[in-house]
């Protein structure tokens, strides 16, 4: 097991993972929108799509199972889901 990070954009990302990969946190990192997930390197991938969502959007259907709260220096705050297929 190891510990990766990925970046994130405050929409929509698909990163490849495990189908057990287990996700820590979200967070930025310099600026930069992250997830970091615990994982077997040598299990086999499949999509995963992650969503930024910011405070006040309506939504329209379930966004996925939530993982964490980004705050940026801005002062917008994006809610991060993970839609697993």
């Amino acid at each position: 097991m190891i510990i990766y990070k990925y970046p994130l954009e405050f929409s929509f990302t698909v990163i490849p993972l495990p189908s057990d990969a287990r996700i820590l946190s979200a967070a930025l990192q310099n600026g930069v929108p992250h997830v970091w997930v615990l994982l077997d390197p040598d299990a086999p991938l499949r999509d995963v799509l992650f969503h930024a969502i910011p405070t006040g959007r309506f939504l329209l259907t379930d966004p996925g199972d939530f993982i964490d709260t980004i705050h940026t220096p801005s002062g917008l705050i994006f809610h991060v889901f993970i839609i697993r297929p």
